[in-house]
């Protein structure tokens, strides 16, 4: 049944999305989603082998990007909280480090 293919590969496919941090789900999941369903139903009229592919394609593209949405996502929270803070004091201990060391 072609149609059952796409249904559970889109199920499939918005568990994956829970591998990119909440902000970027929501900014671009249901895009992401809707561009996933209507490669799968593409996909679907070329055989196992092109579903197969665009699998393989699709866990690629998720291990290579969503950690790096993580790292955005800690990189921003760090400038927008805590981390300036926390910066502050790593470059002020760095900066006495070396009068330390001549006393």
């Amino acid at each position: 049944m072609p149609d059952r293919f796409v249904s559970i590969s889109d199920r499939v496919y918005r568990l994956l999305l829970l591998a990119y941090p909440a902000e970027f789900r929501r900014a671009y999941g249901p895009e992401m989603a809707q561009v996933f369903r209507d490669r799968c139903r593409e996909e679907r009229r070329h055989g196992q082998r092109a579903r197969m592919l665009l699998w393989l394609h699709t866990l690629a593209d998720l291990a290579a990007t969503a950690p790096g949405e993580h790292m955005q996502t800690l990189f921003q929270e760090f400038r927008n909280g805590l981390g300036a803070g926390f910066l502050t004091v790593a470059l002020l201990t760095l900066g006495a480090a070396p009068a330390v060391n001549y006393m």
